[in-house]
């Protein structure tokens, strides 16, 4: 158990790979498989929660531990049924944040690798991009700002423009001077999260979709596995060694 709380701890940094490819079928320590709601287990981690953030979760664990027993209970009929599902689906170019800080550094690194993992999956996208636009003097010092930041966090290509570029770029658009993000884009994240869910599959994990987990109780099995894991239905249970 110890092993596994100590790769949860470093779970945040791992998520970075996000953009490596999940290994062939042919080479996954476990049968992949997607069960019904009535299905239950024993699991040496179990992710409550399919959304982007679960299946990421997920997949990353498979991915740098294949000999754990994994799986994901999700309380909807498919994957990323609700926010994961139903947002604007920008692919943040990383201008804003404070540089220096963890969210500067991941938004970058995270846009490079969506990208690459998009383009790998095939998944469709737009590179859109963003201005962000000054409609009068005064905001002109505060977009430079915001320039100063997106260098200092390695934003890749940004560009101050001005008067007939912009409506180059944006014909309805005016101002006065914009800052140009070319790589920010949009994505379906909801179809993100579903490919994210086939290579948790393909590396052995379990699926178990309309389980909607209604409590945890301390089993009399020991140490080995301490908590079930109950579904609202009768007869949904999942024994997890941590969760």
């Amino acid at each position: 158990m110890a092993q596994v709380r100590l790769l949860v701890q470093g779970l945040r940094r791992s998520l970075l790979n996000v953009g490596v490819a999940a290994p062939n079928e042919s080479t996954a320590t476990h049968k992949r498989s997607q069960h019904s709601s009535s299905s239950c287990g024993d699991y040496d981690l179990v992710v409550v929660g399919g959304g982007i953030v679960g299946a990421a979760s997920a997949r990353e664990i498979v991915l740098r531990h294949p000999s754990l027993k994994v799986a994901v209970l999700e309380k909807e009929c498919k994957l990323a049924k609700h926010q994961s599902g139903h947002n604007s689906g920008v692919i943040h170019a990383g201008i804003y944040y404070k540089p220096g800080t963890l969210k500067a550094r991941l938004c970058v690194e995270g846009m490079h690798l969506a990208y690459a993992y998009l383009d790998e999956k095939k998944i469709p996208y737009k590179k859109t991009g963003k201005l962000i636009v000054a409609t009068d003097e005064k905001e002109v010092k505060l977009l430079k700002d915001l320039e100063k930041r997106g260098i200092a966090n390695n934003v890749p290509d940004l560009r101050m423009i001005e008067g007939s570029e912009i409506q180059e770029i944006e014909p309805y658009c005016q101002g006065v001077m914009a800052l140009h993000s070319p790589h920010t884009g949009i994505v379906d994240w909801g179809l993100v999260t579903e490919h994210y869910g086939q290579d948790f599959k393909q590396c052995g994990g379990d699926i178990y979709l309309d389980f909607n987990v209604s409590k945890f109780t301390e089993t009399k099995e020991g140490t080995d596995y301490p908590v079930t894991i109950h579904g609202a239905k009768p007869g949904q249970t999942v024994l997890p060694r941590t969760y």
